[in-house]
């Protein structure tokens, strides 16, 4: 049987594309889907709830279509970030153990031996030493320090062990200086009030703050960011890793590792996906092989 054929340019899109195109035109900005989503995600006060609804669905459903593990529960952060101050860590974090041979005082590195996902903390501003390490971060000669050199030396020796495209590299305060540098070609960055001067975001990288943290307030709001609400005017409190409990315990941040789906599970994506635009219907009717299938979900993701 004839595979039946599409004419893309006579399909009716959804509310979300009108909803960019809108907001693209309003802002002068250029978001594509993808970046639109994650922007609403970030920032909840700012969209209404239906466009809130619809990026959620759009991140969870059509783009991680290719994506599966790897990403790092809000949980798993606040307990990542409070070990990488500890001289004494935990063993293990759930599923995740203590990499003993490559943890310092200064970086921590844990692995799930299950998944093969490895997560490497360079923790902040700790002591007299890493003062000058700031100072020297704000005249622009952090990596002649020890302390670049050291957190340089971790993440290659994490990357090695491990792999780069299984190690999330997180970062908090001045160690989000070292993730963002270092961690560029691991899967994933994720910084919490990163220090910030007038450096451009790594692709791969995202940046949760309070809305009152004093570290990281010039930094301007990127797509991959996350936004959290000031509860008090301490500059302690909205910059240390407690804020993190603000946010749902279960929110996933990241990218994810590439995943095969079978037929089976795309056509059920594609079930739900329908279920919520209707309107779309046409786009996969007659449509049976997977290679197919893949193709319309990423036209969807491109438009």
């Amino acid at each position: 049987m004839e595979e039946h054929l599409i004419d893309f340019d006579k399909i009716k899109w959804g509310s979300f594309t009108k909803d960019l195109k809108k907001f693209n035109k309003n802002n002068n900005t250029n978001y594509n889907l993808s970046e639109f989503a994650h922007l609403i995600v970030a920032n909840p006060d700012e969209f209404k709830p239906l466009q809130k609804k619809r990026a959620h669905f759009y991140i969870n459903i059509l783009e991680n279509s290719k994506l599966k593990g790897g990403k790092v529960s809000v949980k798993h952060l606040q307990k990542f970030f409070t070990n990488s101050y500890s001289k004494n860590p935990e063993q293990n974090i759930d599923n995740y153990l203590l990499d003993e041979a490559l943890t310092n005082d200064t970086a921590k590195v844990y692995h799930d031996p299950k998944t093969g996902h490895a997560v490497i903390t360079h923790r902040g501003t700790s002591g007299a030493s890493d003062w000058l390490n700031n100072a020297a971060y704000a005249t622009g000669l952090y990596k002649y320090t020890n302390r670049y050199k050291k957190g340089l030396a971790s993440q290659k020796a994490t990357e090695n062990k491990y792999g780069q495209k299984n190690v999330s590299t997180l970062g908090h305060s001045q160690g989000a200086v070292l993730s963002r540098h270092l961690g560029k070609n691991s899967k994933e960055i994720i910084n919490l009030n990163p220090a910030y001067i007038n450096e451009k975001p790594a692709q791969n990288e995202y940046n949760i703050k309070s809305s009152r943290d004093v570290v990281s307030a010039l930094k301007p709001i990127h797509s991959q960011d996350i936004n959290i609400k000031a509860k008090s005017y301490s500059p302690l409190t909205e910059h240390s890793y407690s804020i993190l409990e603000r946010l749902d315990p279960d929110q996933m941040i990241g990218r994810g590792r590439e995943k095969n789906h079978t037929l089976k599970e795309l056509k059920e994506k594609i079930r739900e996906y329908l279920e919520l635009y209707p309107e779309h219907k046409k786009l996969f009717e007659g449509v049976k092989k997977k290679s197919d299938i893949l193709n319309r979900i990423n036209y969807i993701k491109s438009i």
